[in-house]
């Protein structure tokens, strides 16, 4: 999501991938400014390193899209989206109830 929010604000951005067996050295994720954690099933811990770029790839994608559609293709992050106010969520509520009673 980051990426994906970061990439839509003109940013760049660069994801880095461990070795399949390992991970990522220690040195690597000191310098990394974000972290994912692809979940897996316990028997099978380790991703083989296709498959790991495929669900970033996607999951980036993905999530570009949904960002699209609720009209932050501006590059307007979420966090930066302006989200209605208790009082904005009043006033609307008023209104309604206005339109309800005067339809009656």
């Amino acid at each position: 999501a980051e990426a994906a929010e970061a990439e839509m604000r003109g940013e760049k951005v660069g994801i880095i991938f461990g070795p399949e067996t390992s991970g990522l050295s220690t040195e690597d994720i000191m310098v990394a400014d974000a972290l994912l954690y692809i979940p897996t099933f316990p028997a099978f811990r380790a991703l083989n390193l296709a498959h790991a770029v495929s669900v970033v790839a996607y999951e980036t994608y993905a999530h570009r899209e949904l960002l699209k559609q609720d009209g932050l293709a501006s590059g307007e992050s979420p966090s930066e989206a302006q989200i209605a106010t208790r009082q904005d969520m009043d006033r609307v509520l008023a209104e309604l109830e206005g339109l309800v009673s005067n339809s009656r």
